[in-house]
């Protein structure tokens, strides 16, 4: 864009949000300057340097109107445009990259009867010296509604086309229509009954294929307690059908399947490793949302603050049919260039119970989306019960640039991604499944009570040359005791069995627990727990059985101490025994309210033996501390370390980091953050210093300062970087 076609923009943008602001218009102006300078020096081998300086503009352009009192009509707009020179590296590349966007929403009607419009296009562009790149253009036209009369079912109907395609379209041409009808009713209290129906149309010109598919499904619940509101009942009923027609010109063709997991799960790993962790219930990691975050970072900032701790997300998957999966979509907040994404290292990892894992073979590379921000893993083709994806951090040595210092998670979905090519021609499939279980209340005092499941599927699927049918079922009993024995001392115990038939085979499993509570006071607690399980399946059977014990008290305020340790035997599949002991220690002091003092200590051991294969033992101990400081608001100063005694390396990490705000609350804010990190294992140290400043020009008018400076080094290289960067934002 010329100078005074940028200004005339920047004015135009003033005028109108001057002359319609009571109309909720709105204008953004932002100036982005950005100078970074790199130095990497290799072991035995010359540095090398390199530098960029960036200047972005950025226009956004927003309005909403009231018409009527049952119509509103918004649209809006942005344009960016950033040049980019590099220098270093033997090479000096000039890149000027460009962004355009719109959108247009109308809203008409109310509370009962309503219909939504949107068009959203967006387009990008770039020049580098003077190859021009096609333009990268991306359109969604949609239109929902619902209808909400009294007494009567909701329904819902909705329509959406998708473009996305190169200008010369060559490298990309892809279009997705899709229809769906819903239709949910509450006949009673206990009962509800839902419908709905939905058509999809892809297609992808480039390698000429086409899929359209029409599927129908209808579910029927029931909840309602019995026998005098002892026994709480549940009752569903699914059917499922889809037909689908594939036409494939191009045998390279691919055909993403998408899976809908039970359950998300997450995990910020500290002393367990990927292979022994316990996944906890993560919501936010499956609710279809992928712009809000899901409380898992996996930017620089945690490192730089000493936590390189990996992040674990994972899902549970449906059983009852069988859920393949070989691609995994990881999403996040933003967009990443390829330095940040090439630096991250995933792993997968399967399961059957939420607690031993094996990792899953990762096919080709982890490529990040073009128009959207997800990674994609491709993965060797897996049915486990649980699947997760394990990354640590961003390293804070890859970029010191403070816009990827924190990167959300914000969604993780699943496919089956399969060759057009093998689902060529009419398909259908048909499933139908029945759940159903209650939980009914035996004795008051003590408390037992009675619980049963069962799930029943049955499904079919025909495709040219093949046609398969698979029935599974599972069933569930068990039986629960919960008393207090006395006023601090209660017993807890359960008994229950899982069988699972399919194909033909049966497996099972039969788990058995007890356990005490002491509770004397409020400030201390102790419980002791026996587990055991024993697992039968096509290929042997396995007899588990652990032992727990776990200590809190609170010995004076601000004074807190625990302890907890175990042993487990387990007769394994082939002859092979299994034992494994841990313990653990915590120390938790706050002398003042400023002042706080934390340290622990944590020992787990396993050995494997028999079965005719080598013995395998490994040991795993670590003692940790840490303190944190702040006086006030604007200062704080926190340090920690770990020393990993025993484990795949003797290694000690060490991280400080302190920030200081000498001014809040006005025109002018300061901020200073220090971080450093040492990993004795990888002989690497990390700093990380970030000075910035804000000055609030006026209100919606302010300009940001911040300067970076990140130095790493380890055995095979160092390296230190620069960066300035300062932005001036004018809202109008």
């Amino acid at each position: 864009m010329r100078p005074h076609a940028r200004a005339a923009l920047a004015l135009l943008l003033g005028l109108w949000a001057t002359g319609a602001r009571g109309d909720g218009w709105s204008a953004v102006i932002e100036e982005q300057y950005t100078r970074t300078e790199t130095k990497v020096t290799d072991q035995g081998a010359e540095a090398r340097t390199s530098s960029a300086d960036v200047v972005l503009q950025r226009y956004r352009l927003g309005a909403d109107k009231t018409i009527f009192p049952y119509l509103t009509l918004a649209g809006g707009g942005q344009f960016e445009d950033t040049q980019t020179w590099q220098g270093g590296f033997g090479s000096n590349d000039t890149t000027d990259s460009r962004l355009a966007s719109i959108f247009g929403r109308l809203n008409v009607g109310g509370p009962t009867l309503n219909g939504r419009g949107s068009y959203d296009r967006r387009q990008e562009w770039s020049r580098t010296l003077t190859l021009h790149s096609p333009s990268l253009i991306s359109e969604t036209l949609a239109f929902d509604s619902s209808w909400r009369p009294l007494d009567l079912p909701l329904i819902t109907f909705g329509a959406s086309r998708q473009n996305s395609f190169d200008s010369d379209r060559v490298g990309q041409d892809q279009t997705n229509d899709v229809f769906l009808l819903t239709a949910a009713y509450k006949a009673s209290k206990a009962l509800r009954v839902a419908y709905s129906a939905r058509y999809d149309d892809s297609e992808d010109r480039i390698h000429g294929a086409e899929r359209t598919a029409v599927g129908q499904s209808g579910r029927i619940t029931y909840d309602d307690r019995w026998f005098d509101r002892r026994t709480l009942v549940h009752l569903n009923y699914d059917v499922q059908s889809t037909f689908a027609n594939t036409t494939v010109r191009d045998a390279g063709a691919e055909i993403p399947v998408a899976q809908v997991p039970l359950a998300g799960l997450s995990l910020v790993e500290t002393f367990p490793t990927p292979e022994t962790a316990t996944l906890v219930p993560n919501p936010a990691l499956v609710d279809g949302n992928t712009t809000a975050g899901a409380a898992l970072n996996i930017g620089f900032s945690p490192r730089a603050k000493g936590d390189a701790n990996a992040r674990e997300m994972g899902v549970e998957l449906p059983i009852v049919p069988a859920t393949p999966v070989n691609t995994i979509r990881l999403w996040v907040n933003q967009p990443l260039p390829q330095l940040v994404v090439s630096a991250f290292r995933f792993s997968v990892y399967e399961s059957d119970d939420n607690e031993h894992w094996t990792p899953v073979a990762l096919i080709g590379p982890v490529v990040f989306g073009v128009f959207e921000n997800r990674f994609e893993l491709r993965i060797q083709e897996t049915t486990a019960r649980y699947v997760k994806v394990v990354t640590p951090p961003l390293d804070p040595a890859v970029t010191p640039d403070p816009k990827y210092a924190d990167i959300f998670v914000t969604e993780l979905q699943f496919f089956q991604t399969v060759a057009a090519e093998s689902v060529r021609g009419r398909s259908s499939a048909l499933l139908n499944s029945v759940s159903a279980s209650a939980r009914t209340v035996l004795l008051q005092s003590p408390n037992v009570a009675h619980d049963f499941s069962l799930q029943l599927a049955r499904s079919d699927t025909r495709s040219p040359g093949r046609d398969v049918g698979e029935t599974r079922l599972a069933l569930a009993n068990g039986l629960s005791l919960a008393h207090k024995l006395a006023q601090p001392l209660v017993l807890n115990a359960r008994i229950a069995r899982q069988d699972f038939f399919a194909k033909a085979t049966h497996s099972g499993i039969l788990n058995w627990s007890a356990g005490l509570g002491y509770t004397p006071f409020q400030t201390m607690s102790h419980s002791l727990n026996y587990s055991g399980s024993w697992r039968q399946g096509t290929t042997g059977s396995a007899l588990t059985n652990s032992l727990s014990l776990f200590s809190r008290a609170e010995l004076y305020r601000g004074v807190s101490v625990s302890g907890d340790g175990g042993y487990t035997l387990s007769f394994l599949e082939g002859g092979r025994l299994s034992s494994g002991v841990r313990t653990g220690a915590a120390l938790g002091l706050r002398p003042h309210r400023t002042f706080q003092l934390s340290g622990g200590y944590r020992l787990s051991r396993t050995s494997t033996s028999g079965g005719g294969m080598p013995s395998s033992r490994s040991t795993q101990e670590q003692v940790e501390g840490g303190a944190s400081y702040s006086p006030t608001e604007a200062l704080y100063a926190s340090a920690s370390v770990t020393r990993i005694i025993r484990g795949a390396r003797p290694t000690t990490l060490a991280g400080l980091g302190v920030g200081w705000s000498p001014l809040q609350g006005g025109d002018l804010t300061l901020n200073a953050t220090y971080s450093r990190t040492l990993d004795t294992s990888a002989d690497a140290v990390t700093q990380f210093i970030s000075p910035s400043a804000r000055w609030t020009i006026r209100p919606g008018t302010f300009l940001d300062l911040a300067y970076v400076i990140s130095d790493s080094s380890a055995a095979a290289q160092e390296s230190n970087a620069r960066l300035l960067t300062a932005n001036l934002t004018v809202t109008l």
